[in-house]
Parts: C-alpha cells; sequence; structure tokens
C-alpha cells in the first residue's frame, strides 16, 4: 500500500518536473543537438520515462497480496 503511494507521488513529482526539464532542453537545444552522444530532449524523455516507470510500479499487485 505504501509502496504505491510511493510510486504515485514520485509519477507526480517527475511529470511536475517535466517542464522545467523542457524548457531546458530548449535552451540547451543548440548545444545537445550537435553534441552526437546526446539527443536534444534527453532530459524531458528521461522525466517522461521515470514518470512511466512509478507508474508501473504502482499498478503492479504487492508480492505479499498474492495468497
Amino acid at each position: 500500500m505504501f509502496s504505491m503511494l510511493s510510486n504515485i507521488a514520485k509519477a507526480a513529482v517527475a511529470m511536475a518536473v517535466s517542464p522545467v526539464a523542457l524548457v531546458a532542453d530548449i535552451l540547451t537545444l543548440p548545444d545537445s543537438a550537435s553534441d552526437p552522444h546526446r539527443g536534444p530532449f534527453e532530459r524531458t524523455g528521461a522525466m517522461l520515462k521515470r514518470a512511466g516507470e512509478c507508474i508501473e510500479e504502482a499498478t503492479k499487485p504487492d508480492q505479499g497480496d498474492q495468497r
């Protein structure tokens, strides 16, 4: 129960920080687009991926509930 709430809170924080990451990606777009090792929107993608992973973890049943 508490792990589900924790993961939902983590997902909410990741979604709240995503616009800030998007602005940072846009401001650094010329530099990051020219770097062959990074994508132009790497920060934003990472934040949204983290939010998705937290939602996925929150929807999984706990191991103790499977009796």
